[in-house]
């Protein structure tokens, strides 16, 4: 064996290593960036669920606590039992700012950023809430 066969052989690995290295490279950079993205958006979906969760489990808890502590009082003093629109408006206001108060500032911020504004969103679970209740 010759003393040019090895420097061939040396030469074709080298080439080698410089025309596949850089696709080698690019390959892994591209399979960490798509991992990276999966899972950025897999943890921001989980944490919509539990910001989901959380908010369907208090808007019910103070739900029933109006319910129990204004409402029913409201309707007991009327002779027919019923709130007046104000009277139901006022109470859903109440509740949609003790719903707010009460969720922590990154919940609101996990919201905001699937549903926009949270008000809407809580207006609604609040009358899916009362739907509930009374069904």
């Amino acid at each position: 064996m010759g003393s040019g066969e090895g420097g061939t052989c040396v030469t074709l690995i080298g080439d080698f290593l410089i025309f596949t290295l850089p696709l080698i490279t690019a390959g892994v950079v591209y399979a960490l960036t798509a991992a990276g993205i999966y899972l950025s958006n897999k943890y921001r979906n989980n944490q919509l669920v539990q910001a989901l969760l959380i908010l369907n489990q208090l808007v019910m808890d103070v739900v029933k606590e109006l319910n129990q502590s204004v409402v029913e009082d409201l309707k007991a003093a009327r002779a027919d039992g019923k709130l007046t629109a104000d009277e139901a408006k006022q109470i859903k206001d109440k509740a949609i700012d003790l719903i707010l108060s009460r969720l922590d500032s990154g919940f609101i911020r996990v919201i905001q950023g699937v549903f926009g504004s949270v008000y809407p969103v809580v207006s609604t679970k609040i009358e899916a809430a009362i739907f509930d209740l009374k069904h």
